[in-house]
């Protein structure tokens, strides 16, 4: 989910994989040896679960999901407007929230967030209010998290914070559609206190690729380019962000104040090119700035297109292949320098991996949005 100082991340395209570069900033220190082992085909993940795959259409628009640590299931329902709350066995317990915009009331459930005791934050993508909900799922409170930056787009809790006033929140803010006069944009994460203050800026991506349509009286449209190297944020163990962009399979660890921490580096392979078939599907529907979009188009897709940090502080990278309905997971262990690969379905997206299993969404072949467990499975055993 989030989803930046210093530029650091070196494109390693061409290399054949062969070193690591892990770097101690009062954090971790390294292993000073060089090589990195890559091991196809070492992690494997076995569905166990899958919720939504009937033509009844359970689910409308899945926006995200979170996991609590006992595998209760928390499902953002875009188009229905609320909180499908789920058993570890997929069986729906509850919902939370409603159409509206009153407390409770969603127009946009963008991002979820668990907090001690298993308190749910809501984040209304349309306005930037973030709805507080008790570990027993009553309404408790709303506070505004928009700033002159422009609504947020992550929203993370480091330590399971929330019910105190020492901890703050980190929220991602992108230039919204007319926010921001500027030809490359930036994310900042910023803090937030619990009850709504916003702190300052604690760090800043480099500029990403954007095109923009002038809509007069100096105000822009910006649109996000297809296959374009973009910021990724993940929350990590420790309280750590970690923040990867993907024209390189590198990673920057920062504490909860902004400090950094580590700096990862993965060595790997040239990614496909990107094909006239892809860019045509990329585009379909779209009506505004489509030309100016297309002359932006990279020849290369990213490196990886997915990005996330599990409970035991492990990378997940999800590489585009040469075949479109196929995505590639590199899972690296920074500190045993080694990485083990895996292939799902390109539809499947994994948005949190705990307890040694994978949480995701997907579009089943009936078209219907569903959620989606795996067990993780490393060197042939199932992990703990």
């Amino acid at each position: 989910m989030l989803r930046f100082s210093a530029r650091l991340l070196v494109c390693l395209c061409g290399a054949a994989l062969s070193t690591l570069v892990l770097v101690g900033c009062g954090g971790d220190t390294a292993d000073s040896s060089p090589e990195w082992t890559v091991e196809e085909g070492a992690l494997t993940l076995e569905r166990d679960l899958l919720v939504g795959d009937d033509e009844a259409y359970f689910f409308s628009e899945i926006a995200d999901v979170v996991v609590a640590d006992e595998g209760r299931i928390y499902v953002a329902d875009n188009q229905a407007y609320h909180v499908k709350v789920l058993s570890p066995d997929g069986a729906l317990e509850d919902t939370v929230g409603m159409r509206g915009e009153g407390p409770g009331g969603f127009r946009h459930p963008l991002e979820l967030a668990l907090a001690r005791g298993d308190s749910l934050y809501v984040l209304d993508g349309s306005d930037g209010r973030v709805h507080v909900f008790a570990p027993g799922l009553a309404f408790e409170r709303v506070f505004l998290a928009r700033t002159d930056r422009g609504t947020p787009i992550n929203m993370m809790i480091p330590g399971r914070a929330g019910s105190s006033t020492d901890r703050a929140f980190l929220f991602v803010y992108s230039p919204g559609a007319r926010a921001v006069v500027q030809e490359d944009a930036q994310m900042v994460v910023r803090s937030v206190s619990p009850g709504g203050t916003v702190g300052d800026i604690l760090f800043t991506t480099p500029p990403y690729r954007v095109t923009s349509k002038d809509l007069g009286d100096g105000r822009k449209l910006f649109l996000y380019v297809p296959f374009t190297p973009y910021p990724h944020f993940a929350l990590g163990p420790k309280g750590r962000v970690h923040y990867a962009w993907s024209d390189s399979l590198t990673a920057l660890a920062y504490g909860p104040t902004g400090q950094p921490e580590r700096t990862v580096r993965v060595p790997f392979e040239s990614v496909p090119p990107v094909t006239d078939d892809e860019i045509a599907e990329a585009l379909d529907g779209r009506t505004r700035g489509r030309e100016q979009v297309r002359k932006k188009i990279p020849d290369s897709k990213p490196a990886f297109t997915q990005f996330l940090v599990d409970d035991e502080g492990r990378y997940w990278f999800g590489r585009p292949t040469a075949t479109p309905d196929s995505t590639a997971w590199w899972v690296a262990w920074p500190e045993e320098q080694r990485v083990a690969t895996t292939t799902l379905p390109s539809e499947v997206q994994l948005t949190v991996v705990k307890n040694g299993q994978a949480y995701g969404q997907m579009t089943t072949e009936n078209g219907a949005p569903a959620v989606v467990r795996y067990r993780v499975r490393t060197d042939g055993a199932a992990t703990e």
